[in-house]
């Protein structure tokens, strides 16, 4: 499926609707790809980060038909976080995507994955769900933002889960956790027991003290709630160092630039 573009009035709007046709009413023409990777253990995270910046995202950025680049980075803080990077890629469709890859620009950048991944990155097709725009600049982002890994519950079906996330959580996060400056779900494409998650949740805010008034909220409470009938097991949370290669068209751009380095 192609990755999707929904804001919450469009959402509520459709909320008698089955989650199927609330899709068919919201793709756009982006196909869009979830990268979940490993750095080599003899490197550092930090080490990992500049390796990836400059040298592996040249190489990249070199492959046709790319719409949108952006390399999640988790913050050398983070203590034994699931995965060290997240990279997301928009495509015009899968067929553009094999095109690239397969291109001497494609091979050249899959060659060099082993000198910084350990193994294969495990690559989902997902398709997006935006709440909220966050506002970005290329490079490196001045913003905070955290990113979920949430597996479904075993006791509901890929489209339930899917409905719960859509019409009760999100509200919730979006009415009741403030300062959010962006929000959006990635849904797998679909649900075989292999994907990595069932959703990937991206959530910016302005800065860490904006996160930690947001997440001392009243409504917390609630959506710990909602995450034991969601959820296989509560979500696991990361600190993002968020690098933007290439502006995703479903992101806004700020014309004033990043302030991080």
């Amino acid at each position: 499926m192609k990755s999707l573009y929904i804001l919450i009035p469009l959402i509520l709007a459709f909320a008698s609707l089955p989650i199927l046709a609330v899709i068919a009413q919201s793709q756009q023409n982006y196909y869009k790809v979830t990268a979940f990777c490993h750095k080599k253990a003899e490197m550092s995270q930090q080490e990992f980060i500049d390796y990836v910046k400059d040298i592996h995202v040249p190489l990249v950025l070199q492959m046709p038909g790319l719409r949108g680049y952006v390399q999640n980075f988790v913050s050398p803080e983070a203590e034994n976080p699931p995965y060290d990077l997240y990279v997301e890629l928009w495509f015009d469709s899968p067929e553009a995507m094999q095109e690239s890859y397969a291109s001497e620009a494609g091979k050249a950048a899959i060659a060099d994955v082993p000198n910084c991944i350990n193994g294969a990155p495990v690559i989902t097709a997902v398709d997006q769900v935006t709440f909220a725009e966050p506002v970005v600049s290329q490079g490196f982002q001045s913003h905070l933002k955290m990113t979920f890994i949430a597996h479904k519950h075993p006791d509901l079906n890929w489209e339930a889960y899917q409905l719960l996330q859509l019409k009760q959580y999100a509200p919730k996060v979006l009415n009741g956790i403030p300062g959010i400056k962006g929000y959006e779900i990635n849904f797998a494409e679909d649900d075989k027991p292999e994907n990595p998650a069932s959703a990937v949740v991206h959530v910016w805010f302005e800065n860490e003290d904006a996160m930690k008034k947001g997440f001392d909220s009243p409504v917390m409470s609630t959506l710990k709630e909602y995450q034991k009938t969601m959820l296989k097991e509560p979500s696991v949370g990361s600190l993002i160092l968020e690098y933007v290669v290439v502006t995703p068209p479903t992101y806004l751009q700020n014309k004033q630039g990043s302030t991080r380095k």
